[in-house]
């Protein structure tokens, strides 16, 4: 079950991050920061684990996995807020 849970999450909100030598020197922006976690949780599976199991029992809980998943939501609207926002900036 940890496993599957795993994948879903792993596959389903992650964005396919390019690695390259500049991307080993510290992050920078936020959207670098998001990109190195990004790559850091593909892999390692225990680290989204952890991250999402906060009372550390070794089972995600109902209330443990809507947490995640509301603040991954709030993450995504965020990020195509900020992106929506740069690209009417750019439009006459």
């Amino acid at each position: 079950m940890r496993a599957f849970i795993m994948t879903a999450v792993v596959a389903g909100l992650l964005v396919p991050a390019v690695s390259s030598a500049q991307d080993r020197q510290p992050p920078r922006s936020q959207e670098a920061r998001h990109a190195a976690e990004m790559r850091r949780a593909i892999q390692d599976p225990d680290y989204v684990f952890d991250r999402i199991d906060m009372n550390r029992d070794g089972v995600i809980s109902k209330a443990e996995f809507r947490s995640a998943h509301t603040k991954v939501k709030q993450r995504i609207r965020e990020r195509h807020d900020a992106r929506s926002d740069r690209r009417k900036g750019r439009q006459p």
